[in-house]
């Protein structure tokens, strides 16, 4: 009460009420005050670096907070509390000051931050209700067959069910392959011009006064010359010419293509068939007979539990099933990312193109012909002579923004000479821009003009004067560019979004799966997610990763184990298992899910929402004795692993932490039952024989009569 504490305070600090008044009203009592601000406050923007002293110096401040608001009003009249009041006060939460809380969000430590991979804030603070059941029996239900024997009959009733799924994949991977050969040049001409030379010569002889004479039988004799010639045929340089050229003609490059395709198809066949013979036997009877089959129902006990009061987590989940469907994919072999359009990559027309971002879409569509951009700035230049005049060619689709004129050697030569370029005249060792006075985009004219003051006598032998010109791409030699570039990506882009729709055709089916394991697979999506922006939030406040130096900052989506501190901390606070969750998003749009319903007859309503959602919507509820410190770790990025007794609250939270007081104030007993419990029947799809067999009532008409 508050007469205790009034007696125990003296006791307690060592000083009579008189004193104790005059010290707290002293400089030196807010001095130290302060002091204790300062290292409380140290502590919270280091947390965890003193846990012990931490708790200590919270104590301190709520004393002194309980001593202003009791003791020290104005008048120094004490104010009359209740019990309750002087508990509230003595465990009142520090709020910190506003002009200092909450911290700053760390820099970001990349240039392109990653994108949010979700929303998250508090959603409500009330009693967390929720409904269990617990199964009662099996009932009879509505009839589902009735079987009618007449007496002395004898029938037999064959029931059989096929179910044949048949799956067919094709792959195809097509390479070109270019060989470029050149046709052999290695004959020696020389060689073979000789050689047609011999071939093509000519041999004559020549007598001169020749005469033979003959003696007896066996003698001859000849008297005379004989010259033997040798000369060349018809001159081979006519012929050769034409059979050279036609043989130049005839070399040419020749580039062999080799085509080489790769097909790989896969199907599977699966079948099951189930039959049942049922024989009904009334041959020996004298009655008839009658069967009724009922469905069988399953009954079960529900009720409304009441865990106490909560504060309730929002999240806002963007396509819960991309990364499920992902690693579908990959198991079968199958890829099926949808490609982003040039507008959503920002790109509206040709005008968006620039020289940045053309390398970066290119990459991604696979354009291998793009044209890469024009140079920014070139550069033509020339070196004249005094009196000598010349024209600059300029590039094609370049204007002149600039001039600069030197001479050489300087002095004597900056005086009395000067350079007319274009219409402009510039003196030496000086320059000019500007495209209004310039502009040229076919030549720039240049003549030195003038001597040399100083030579004697005048002459400009041995003056050089450089003249260098500063050429950028006109507008239209860009927006061709920008045009032909647009093009070509807007026409990769509608390729690969063919590619795309022709894969859905051709994606397989989905592995049945027991409605219990699609359960347990969307809430573990659902539970990463939820961890990859709790983890995004807290790298954003504090700039602390789990990354290496110089890696892109993942979302943190796959990050998340590497990170088991903040893991136990979400764990230790948020109660994962009353996770409730709801979908959103057509089931008709094309840039829904990506994976197909389940196979017909097996379809799941819930784990359909899921592949196909859009959106997902996640309430998780938080432990009551942790609350505080999920609301400081939203607003800081921090993990407080102490007691919730010593939490500091920043001015932001206020309303909503005096809200959870209030209420844990009026909080009902925790698992308490809340009302009456309910019978609910759930149908299924078995059958069985009604024991009672024929009854009369099943088969009257309203008038009771037997039909």
């Amino acid at each position: 009460t508050q007469a205790q504490l009034t007696e125990a305070l003296p006791v307690l600090l060592g000083l009579p009420w008189p004193q104790l008044s005059e010290f707290l009203h002293s400089p030196a009592y807010v001095a130290q005050l302060q002091r204790v601000w300062s290292s409380y406050a140290a502590l919270l923007i280091i947390l965890g670096y003193d846990h012990d002293n931490l708790p200590t110096l919270t104590e301190v401040l709520r004393c002194s907070h309980l001593l202003q608001q009791t003791y020290l009003r104005p008048g120094n009249d004490a104010v009359a509390m209740t019990a309750a009041q002087l508990q509230s006060l003595a465990k009142a939460p520090v709020l910190l000051p506003q002009t200092v809380f909450p911290l700053p969000p760390a820099a970001s430590l990349h240039p392109s931050p990653p994108p949010p991979p979700g929303w998250i804030a508090p959603y409500a603070i009330g009693d967390l209700q929720l409904l269990r059941q617990r199964f009662l029996r099996y009932q009879a239900g509505d009839i589902a067959h009735i079987e009618t024997i007449m007496a002395g009959e004898r029938r037999t009733v064959s029931h059989s069910r096929a179910e044949r799924e048949t799956e067919h994949s094709r792959d195809s991977d097509e390479r070109r392959d270019g060989i470029t050969t050149t046709a052999s040049e290695e004959e020696d001409r020389l060689s073979e011009q000789l050689q047609r030379t011999v071939t093509e010569s000519v041999l004559s002889d020549d007598y001169q006064n020749l005469v033979t004479s003959y003696g007896p039988p066996t003698q001859a004799t000849t008297s005379g010359t004989v010259t033997h010639s040798r000369s060349a045929g018809p001159n081979p340089g006519s012929r050769d010419r034409t059979r050279l050229a036609r043989q130049v003609l005839d070399r040419s490059l020749s580039r062999i293509q080799r085509r080489v395709v790769a097909l790989r198809s896969r199907s599977r066949s699966e079948a099951s068939t189930s039959s049942n013979e049922s024989v009904f036997d009334n041959s020996s009877g004298d009655h008839n007979r009658v069967g009724v089959y009922r469905w069988l129902n399953r009954i079960y006990q529900a009720y409304v539990v009441n865990y106490g009061t909560r504060l309730m987590l929002e999240f806002i989940i963007p396509i819960p099933a991309r990364r499920f469907i992902a690693r579908e994919q990959a198991q079968l072999g199958f890829d099926l990312e949808k490609p982003l359009s040039l507008e959503q990559q920002g790109i509206y027309d040709y005008g968006d193109i620039t020289a940045q971002n053309s390398v970066t879409l290119a990459g991604y569509y696979g354009v291998e012909t793009i044209t890469p951009p024009p140079a920014e700035s070139r550069c033509v230049s020339v070196t004249l002579r005094a009196g000598e005049q010349v024209k600059l060619a300029i590039p094609q689709g370049y204007r002149v923004v600039g001039v600069q004129v030197e001479c050489a050697p300087t002095p004597p030569c900056d005086q009395g000479l000067s350079v007319l370029v274009g219409a402009q005249a510039i003196p030496v060792n000086s320059e000019r821009s500007g495209v209004a006075l310039f502009g040229e985009e076919n030549s720039l004219p240049a003549m030195v003009v003038g001597q040399p003051e100083d030579t004697s006598p005048p002459s400009g032998m041995g003056i050089g004067v450089s003249v260098r010109a500063r050429c950028e791409p006109t507008p239209n030699h860009w927006a061709q560019w920008q045009i032909a570039t647009y093009n070509a990506l807007s026409e990769a882009a509608r390729a690969a979004t063919t590619r795309y729709y022709r894969r859905i055709g051709e994606r397989p089916l989905m592995v049945q799966r027991p409605p219990q394991l699609n359960r347990s697979i969307e809430r573990k999506a659902l539970k990463n997610d939820c961890l990859a922006v709790l983890l995004y939030r807290q790298h954003t406040l504090t700039g602390e990763s789990g990354w290496a130096p110089g890696s892109p900052p993942h979302p943190v989506a796959e990050e998340i184990f590497a990170q088991p501190r903040y893991l136990q901390f979400f764990d230790e606070i948020l109660e994962w298992n009353e996770m409730s969750y709801s979908f959103y998003g057509s089931s008709d749009d094309p840039d829904g899910g990506a994976m197909p319903l389940l196979p017909s007859g097996q379809q799941d309503g819930l784990f359909s929402a899921f592949l196909e959602a859009q959106v997902a919507r996640v309430l998780v509820p938080a432990r009551t004795e942790r609350t505080l410190a999920m609301l400081y770790f939203l607003s800081s990025g921090m993990t407080w692993f102490g007691s919730d007794d010593y939490v500091a609250v920043d001015p932001a939270d206020a309303a909503l932490v005096l809200d959870f007081l209030q209420a844990q104030q009026t909080e009902k007993p925790a698992k308490t039952v809340i009302g009456e419990p309910w019978e609910v029947v759930v149908p299924t799809t078995m059958r069985v024989l009604d024991p009672g067999g024929f009854r009369a009532d099943i088969f009257t008409d309203t008038e009771g009569r037997c039909v």
